[in-house]
């Protein structure tokens, strides 16, 4: 009985383990110049499955979110 309860024990902290992620995340500093906005601080570029995301921070705070899939998304819009 100590057994079996064991085993089950185990196979419940592997159901808990580490999984594999279907993202890559890279840290860079991000310029943009245009007429209209300048932008140079920290950001994520997030790669998934078939789309990126860029996350531009200021000051620690989530700044700017660009997603691009098969349409450019700018903050979730």
């Amino acid at each position: 009985m100590k057994h079996c309860l064991a085993l089950c024990f185990v196979f419940f902290l592997c159901a808990c383990s580490v999984k594999n992620q279907n993202f890559s995340s890279q840290s860079l500093m991000v310029l943009i110049a245009s007429p209209m906005i300048k932008i140079n601080d920290a950001a994520f570029l997030k790669k998934e499955n078939n789309a990126l995301n860029l996350e531009v921070y200021k000051l620690g705070q989530a700044f700017f979110e660009l997603k691009i899939k098969d349409k450019i998304c700018i903050n979730a819009v």
